[in-house]
């Protein structure tokens, strides 16, 4: 209403007398009688769903897709490093959702309606637990902001920095800032301004200097050329990789940014070093400076576009965001090593003097208006030492293995058998001499003998590798199994599978969300599934088969490369049981037995496969 709007210009025109303002006018030699201000009134979107997205990958640095990070309500929250947000990563060229993280968002911010006395329009608010875990966008709407980055992207002439909002289903585009390159000397002028800094009025000077500095693509910590030895490290937790680069140093807890006093902060400027990382709960102003003194950063909330990712880009120091816990979990003068490009966070014995040599990828944007040429830039990663267990695990070179030819498009995986190309390996079982079609590995929580048996397969076979990773309990714990095998170097490739066994009932409602989180399959285990539908049950429930084709229907549409069913061995017959075909018509192609069956002979394997493809085929 007209009030508001009194308001509203009263407290415009008196922002135009503060003391930024003031330092600002007096520090560029301009008059109060040269300027004047300019009052707009326009409709605020009331966002439902708000983000942030590069029209490259920001971390690494690949100009051929898209990063977008999503939070629900008002985007502040995502720039100021409050919640963790969705991140999706998509193919410019082919729309392709690439890489997708759903992350549960407990409170968003939203505009509350109606007139008031002042311009407190902002409202925080709790969001129903049906709602937190579900993702933010559709996958639709993501394509639709992707094909929106790469027209403002040919349209600008180089890479951009987007805000968008969302309000009932339309796409609103709020900003976009250009990336240029942070010189050596920009760099250098900053550093030397934070060390500087001796009042609060100082740290909002820097922060408006930091403002002006354009974004940089490159973002590499720096390195030596000289060999040295690095100490043995253990992986505690993992977190979203925010800037990429390895350093090691000893933490600095600063639980809340907000108890800092200008005596604290002037302390830890002096006690500050490259060989510090500073260990936060979010980003504050206060601690702006001192991002480009240190040697890196951890939060425990922030996405890769938030503030800390920016200034630790431009600062070009690694930075781990959104873990949660790193200020419960970790103490000051502990020794860490952190990697901002898995997002991994590491114990050590000691700190190095110096780093191995790694090239830093710069990658420079156009500045003529016209298409940019596409090019994919590589960030070379330190892969770290994992201490591999090859106790009573015989090894066979490849070049003496029999290999096992097999031209069938269904899968039968059998446990440590040579009756079928396809074989399942728990851990600590025999590696086989025979060179098989495939392999499927289990790997519960990704720890460390896990993680070595996998290894211990993968270097001793040329087949294909099935790794299946449990959904037990939720998507953060699939989500931190895979940010813990990239961790130590085991990644998702052509030769490699990442597979979701699915076992709970929590995992069969919400397949088509865990199949979404980028995983090339599926796995669906009946014996663990019928102990969770039914204690106590011996068989398969009626009711379950029926759940399990619908959840087929949706999943078969994702169009993923790998759909399983794990069966109990009394299954293992011919014919096949008839309760089985409606999952074989909706897309079932592989059968896994994990229990050992001795008896089982290749022509069975053979018989079951050719059953299998005339169900398929009616």
């Amino acid at each position: 209403g007209s009030k508001e709007i009194e308001v509203a210009i009263k407290d415009i025109f008196l922002s135009f007398f503060t003391e930024r303002s003031y330092e600002y006018l007096k520090r560029n030699g301009i008059s109060y009688n040269e300027v004047s201000t300019a009052i707009v009134v326009q409709k605020m979107v009331q966002a439902e769903v708000s983000g942030i997205m590069y029209t490259y990958d920001p971390i690494t640095t690949d100009q051929n897709n898209v990063s977008i990070e999503a939070v629900f309500g008002l985007g502040d929250v995502l720039t100021d490093g409050n919640i963790n947000p969705d991140i999706y990563t998509v193919s410019k060229q082919t729309l392709e959702i690439i890489e997708k993280k759903i992350v549960p968002q407990e409170w968003m911010k939203v505009r509350k309606m109606g007139e008031t006395e002042s311009l407190e329009h902002l409202q925080k608010i709790t969001i129903s637990q049906m709602w937190q875990y579900s993702q933010k966008l559709d996958d639709s709407l993501v394509r639709e902001l992707t094909k929106l980055a790469d027209t403002i992207e040919k349209a600008l002439g180089e890479p951009q920095v987007i805000e968008w909002a969302m309000e009932r289903g339309s796409i609103y585009i709020l900003q976009a800032k250009s990336i240029g390159l942070t010189t050596d000397s920009t760099l250098k002028t900053l550093h030397e301004t934070a060390r500087k800094i001796t009042s609060m009025k100082d740290i909002d000077t820097f922060a408006t200097m930091v403002d002006k500095t354009p974004i940089t693509i490159s973002h590499q910590a720096p390195r030596t050329e000289t060999p040295v030895v690095l100490p043995p490290e253990t992986l505690l937790f993992t977190g979203n990789p925010a800037s990429s680069g390895v350093v090691y140093g000893e933490a600095l807890l600063i639980p809340s940014a907000s108890a800092l006093t200008q005596e604290s902060i002037e302390t830890l400027k002096l006690q500050i070093t490259k060989k510090h990382i500073l260990v936060t709960d979010e980003f504050s102003a206060m601690l702006e400076p001192l991002f480009f003194i240190a040697g890196g950063v951890i939060t425990n909330f922030g996405g890769a576009n938030s503030d800390v990712g920016l200034l630790t880009r431009e600062a070009k120091i690694p930075a781990i965001v959104g873990t949660r816990i790193a200020t419960s979990y970790l103490q000051s003068r502990a020794l860490l090593k952190i990697d901002g490009a898995s997002g991994a966070i590491y114990r050590v014995d000691f700190i190095p003097e110096k780093l191995p040599e790694q090239e830093e990828k710069l990658v420079t944007p156009s500045k003529k208006k016209k298409k940019l040429k596409k090019k994919k830039v590589r960030v070379t990663e330190i892969e770290p030492k994992v201490e591999v267990i090859t106790e009573d695990i015989p090894f066979v070179p490849v070049k003496d293995r029999k290999k096992i030819r097999h031209d069938s498009p269904i899968k039968i995986f059998l446990q440590e058998s040579e009756n079928s190309p396809y074989v399942y390996l728990p851990l600590g079982a025999q590696v086989l001499e025979n060179d098989y079609e495939a392999v499927m590995i289990p790997i519960t929580d990704a720890n460390k003998s896990e993680v070595s048996f996998s290894k211990k397969v993968k270097s001793g076979t040329d087949s294909a590798l099935y790794v299946t990773l449990s959904d037990n309990p939720s998507f953060d714990a699939l989500l931190q199994a895979k940010r813990t095998l990239a961790a130590q170097g085991f990644r998702r490739s052509k030769r490699t599978k990442f597979i979701v066994a699915i076992g709970t009932m929590y995992g069969l409602l919400n397949t088509k969300n865990l199949a979404d989180l980028g995983v090339d399959g599926v796995l669906f285990d009946m014996t663990q599934l019928t102990t969770a539908y039914r204690p106590g049950a011996k068989s398969v429930d009626t009711e379950l088969w029926k759940l399990m084709t619908e959840t087929l229907t949706s999943v078969k549409k994702q169009k993923l490369s790998y759909i399983g069913v794990v069966l109990p061995k009394e299954y293992f017959t011919v014919p096949l049981r008839k309760e089985l075909h409606p999952l074989f018509k909706q897309g079932i192609t592989s059968i896994v037995f994990t229990e050992h069956l001795p008896h089982a002979l290749e022509k069975d394997v053979q018989d079951i496969e050719n059953e299998v493809m005339k169900i398929q085929l009616g």
